[in-house]
């Protein structure tokens, strides 16, 4: 039974190119002449899964391929070269800062990976710096940030949500300047698992990267994969998953695939609970990417299973991402764990700070706040009616 779901010509042609090797041209070749490619979806696609370096990276090999194409990726590289040489002077200052006081740190994503598996600074899009400290130098680390001039950016819809931001999520509230985002995180297990072993392996057996005129340390592969899926897990939802965090998992595993020790990825993912995220998120880096992953991992997956999965890849790809800016909404009322805390986040949804409301509704004059919590009741009658709405469709559904 074939479980693999059917990819449109500008989606197949999107996990081709995306790769930090070029694919080959003949490969390229067959699928623009056997199918009439929609160039402006394809754009749209790769920017929403923040691919499109790999466009300019990769096509300019292929005679048929739209000027306008060629000119807005080369635009968008440059920007995410431009971006990317900025947020990695940021983190160089940072380190130093950090290493003057004592404060060791390992980090995460984008700049780790740009030294591992991508040998092109502008191919792979950052848009923030991801740092894991331990839970003891967490206040110092943001006294060093403050120090350095970033602060806290998005206001919370109440105290009592920043409290759970930081339960849920595993960070301190994200600070910035004007030239990066940073958020600093304790642990990187999902809400609501911990290991205090799991934590101690990830210090201890971390690795010393060059480049870029400074030394950074971060996650042995096997934990850096095993983080990748994990933090697509985070996103919760299709039209918050892109195509480039499948990408990281498939350059991890051509670089190291040799090296990779499969059993303690699957063994340590199940002892910490996130084999279910593993395995999901390992599947279409398999199938799509052709990447060296044991097809034991998948050996308890039904067929339909595997379908559901691929097909909700695929729904990925399509849509790409909405950008979350990191406030706890009413998308993430079912991760708390009692009715009474539901209760409270939809209360404070719908009555959030003032100080939230002046951000979210673009109000200068703080006195006339008190004027928009009607419209905020309203608005929230409209997300109430959208959620119920969904889940009295996915009832009738399954």
């Amino acid at each position: 039974m074939n479980t693999t779901p059917h990819l449109e010509p500008e989606e197949q042609l999107l996990l081709k190119i995306s790769r930090s090797t070029s694919p080959s041209s003949e490969a390229i070749s067959k699928l623009t002449n056997n199918y009439q490619i929609n160039w402006g979806s394809l754009l749209f696609k790769a920017r929403s899964n923040a691919v499109l370096p790999f466009l300019f990276k990769n096509l300019p090999s292929l005679n048929n391929i739209p000027l306008e194409v060629f000119d807005t990726s080369q635009k968008f590289y440059y920007k995410t070269l431009h971006t990317n040489l900025r947020l990695l002077d940021n983190l160089k200052k940072i380190l130093i800062k950090l290493e003057a006081e004592k404060i060791p740190c390992i980090v995460l994503k984008g700049p780790a990976l740009l030294n591992m598996v991508y040998d092109d600074p502008g191919i792979r899009q950052m848009s923030d710096l991801d740092l894991l400290v331990t839970w003891n130098d967490l206040e110092k680390t943001r006294k060093v940030l403050i120090d350095l001039g970033y602060n806290n950016e998005f206001p919370y819809m109440s105290k009592w949500h920043r409290k759970k931001h930081f339960q849920l999520r595993k960070h301190l509230m994200p600070l910035y300047n004007s030239a990066a985002y940073i958020e600093v995180h304790w642990d990187v297990l999902p809400y609501p698992n911990s290991s205090e072993k799991y934590l101690h392996e990830i210090w201890n057996e971390k690795v010393k990267l060059h480049g870029g005129g400074f030394k950074i340390e971060t996650l042995k592969p096997e934990h850096f994969i095993q983080f990748c899926t994990i933090h697509i897990e985070s996103h919760g939802k299709v039209e918050d998953v892109q195509l480039r965090l499948y990408t990281d998992i498939a350059e991890l595993i051509y670089k190291y695939g040799k090296q990779l020790d499969w059993k303690y990825i699957i063994e340590s993912a199940r002892e910490n609970g996130f084999h279910e995220t593993l395995v999901k998120h390992l599947l279409p880096v398999k199938v799509y990417f052709n990447a060296g992953i044991p097809g034991l991992l998948f050996g308890e997956l039904e067929n339909n299973e595997k379908i559901k999965i691929l097909d909700e890849f695929k729904r990925g790809i399509a849509i790409g991402k909405s950008r979350n800016l990191g406030k706890i909404g009413t998308n993430e009322l079912d991760k708390f764990d009692t009715m009474a805390e539901k209760i409270t986040g939809a209360f404070f949804f719908m009555f959030p700070s003032p100080r939230y409301l002046a951000y979210k509704y673009k109000v200068k004059n703080i006195k006339l706040i008190w004027f928009y919590y009607p419209k905020r009741l309203y608005d929230s009658a409209i997300i109430a009616t959208k959620i119920s709405t969904n889940y009295l469709l996915s009832f009738f559904n399954k």
